[in-house]
C-alpha cells in the first residue's frame, strides 16, 4: 500500500526593518528689524521630509507659520523673562519645490530671526520626541537628547550680543541687530549632550530635540509549503 506522507512546513521569519537616517538637506535663514512677519523661501525634496524652523525674536512671539499655505505645529517655545525667545515649528512632508515660509508675530519685533531645515529620512508618525528647554543668563547653556537609531539631535539657540558656539555640527546661524539665532545637530545615539558657549554673560534661550528615523521597509517572508510523497 502506498504510504503518502504529507507534510506541511512554514516557516514565519521576523519582519526585514531598515532604519533610515534623518539627513539635513538644505537650510536657509533671514532676518528683519521692526517687523510683525518674516519669511524666507526654501526648496523641499527627498523622501520622508520633514521641515523644522526656528524663530529667535525680542518680546514677540510666533501665532502661526504657513509653508506655500500648508500651516506648521508648534513644536516648542522658551523665553528668557519674555525678552529673548526661540521657538521651533514643524510640517511633516512638505510639498516637493521650492516656497516661502511664512511667520507671523503677536507683535512688531525689533530684532528677529528665521531659520529653517528641510530633514530627509524622518518618521512621519512620532517624527520627534518630547523637546527639552533652558533659559539662563550667563556664558554656556546644554541640553541632554536622547537619540535613536539613525535618528539626530537638532537644538537651536537665542543668544543676546554675542555669537554662540556650538560643540556640536553647526546647521545655521543669522543675527538681526544684537540678537543671535543659531541651530545644530548631532548624529551620534544615545544620551547626547548639545552644548553652546559665548564671551559674554547674556540672556539665552535654549531647546534641544530629538529627531525620529522612519523605517525605510518592512516584509514578511514565508517559504512555501514542502509536500512529502
Amino acid at each position: 500500500m502506498k504510504r503518502t506522507i504529507l507534510s506541511f512546513i512554514f516557516w514565519l521569519l521576523f519582519p526585514s526593518i531598515v532604519i533610515a537616517a534623518v539627513i539635513p538637506t538644505t537650510t536657509a535663514t533671514t532676518n528683519g528689524t521692526g517687523t510683525a512677519s518674516i519669511a524666507v523661501s526654501i526648496a523641499a525634496s527627498g523622501s520622508d521630509r520633514f521641515l523644522v524652523a526656528s524663530v529667535h525674536a525680542y518680546v514677540a512671539t510666533v501665532t502661526d507659520c504657513d509653508y506655500g499655505g500648508q500651516p506648521l505645529s508648534l513644536i516648542d517655545v522658551v523665553a528668557h523673562f519674555a525678552d529673548v525667545n526661540v521657538e521651533i515649528w514643524g510640517l511633516v512632508a512638505p510639498t516637493v519645490g521650492t516656497a516661502t515660509l511664512t511667520c507671523n508675530l503677536s507683535s512688531s519685533s525689533s530684532a528677529v530671526v528665521l531659520g529653517v531645515v528641510i530633514l530627509t529620512g524622518v518618521d512621519s508618525i512620532t517624527p520627534y520626541d518630547t523637546p527639552g528647554q533652558d533659559q539662563t543668563t550667563g556664558s554656556s547653556n546644554s541640553l541632554n537628547v536622547t537619540i535613536g537609531l539613525g535618528g539626530m539631535g537638532f537644538d537651536v539657540v537665542t543668544v543676546d550680543t554675542d555669537t554662540p558656539v556650538p560643540t556640536q555640527t553647526p546647521l545655521y546661524a543669522d543675527v538681526s541687530d544684537w540678537l543671535h539665532g543659531s541651530a545644530s545637530t548631532v548624529s551620534a545615539t544615545g544620551t547626547q549632550t548639545m552644548a553652546w558657549s559665548w564671551i559674554g554673560y547674556n540672556y539665552n534661550s535654549h531647546i534641544a530635540v530629538a529627531i525620529n528615523a522612519a523605517t525605510a521597509g518592512a516584509a514578511l517572508r514565508y517559504r512555501r509549503p514542502m509536500v512529502i510523497r
